[in-house]
């Protein structure tokens, strides 16, 4: 893979025992609980399954998403492993950026440092798109004229989740990979 944008050891409690950030990018909180750091529910869920089946095969899993900054689009991916350490094996999770791709007009929206107001605002953590009212998840750049930000003073703050169709292709992946290694499903939480 090419950069590390975040590194993080977790314990048998997922709890991160380790974590560096060559990039200012991403921040983890050594102590802190890795999965209670996920505020999306179903991402939450299919990360607790993620680092279940690595520990429970010793094999890792991969997966590409998007991580946007506010003027680029970057596909980048994610690898929970196995990592030696002195008391033993341990999860590894790698996130990093595989190329940085289309810049774009600086969105706000994307900006760390933009004041954010009290309201809530779910993106896929995989493609970037925001979901809107009635369910409907759309491109940052369409969720930004439709919700009318840029007339807005204080921005809502973000939350990630994935949307159905990420879901779907990423326990799809997961399924393959599982499939691939040979562990049967019952055993690897599918």
């Amino acid at each position: 893979m090419d950069r590390i944008d975040l590194r993080c050891v977790l314990d048998e409690k997922d709890v991160i025992i380790e974590a560096s950030s060559p990039s200012s990018l991403c921040a983890a909180e050594v102590g802190g609980n890795f999965l209670q750091a996920i505020s999306d529910l179903s991402l939450r869920e299919l990360f607790r399954m993620i680092i279940a089946r690595v520990r429970e095969t010793g094999q890792s899993m991969i997966f590409s998403l998007r991580c946007d900054t506010a003027e680029l689009k970057r596909l980048s991916y994610v690898r929970v492993g196995l990592h030696q350490t002195a008391a033993g094996s341990r999860v590894e999770v790698v996130n990093g950026t595989l190329q940085e791709t289309k810049h774009r007009i600086r969105l706000t929206l994307l900006d760390d440092e933009v004041p954010r107001g009290p309201e809530i605002l779910m993106i896929c953590s995989w493609c970037k798109q925001v979901k809107l009212a009635g369910g409907r998840w759309v491109e940052v750049e369409e969720a930004m004229q439709e919700l009318q930000l840029f007339e807005q003073r204080v921005l809502p703050r973000l939350s990630h989740g994935m949307c159905p169709t990420c879901a779907e292709a990423v326990r799809a992946d997961m399924l393959r990979q599982v499939a691939a290694s040979g562990t049967p499903r019952s055993r690897a939480g599918a």
